[in-house]
């Protein structure tokens, strides 16, 4: 059973929070997580507990930033996880728009 965390900036509404764990939820099952297995818990937080650095490697982030925790069992290959993460970044760009 792999466990979703999702942290975003307190504001956002609760339709793009569902969003953004309906989309991660179906990057899993395209990574062989079974059908109904999921458990995502979205938190948000108020500025002052959500520190991060705004350049850091050169990538620019800003309050829009998304936090997502993904813990599952072992066994999938790094090819996998790279298409996860591809799958998720994908399906965000589009719902809800990351």
């Amino acid at each position: 059973m792999p466990l979703v965390r999702i942290e975003v900036l307190k504001g956002k509404s609760a339709s793009y929070r569902q969003q953004l764990g309906q989309t991660v939820y179906e990057a899993m099952l395209g990574a062989n997580v079974p059908l109904n297995d999921r458990f995502v818990i979205v938190s948000e937080h108020d500025i002052a507990n959500f520190q991060f650095d705004p350049t850091y490697l050169g990538i620019e982030r800003d309050e829009n930033l998304v936090i997502i925790q993904i813990t599952w069992n072992e066994g999938r290959t790094v090819e996998q996880k790279k298409a996860l993460y591809k799958a998720i970044c994908d399906g965000l760009a589009i719902s809800p728009g990351v």
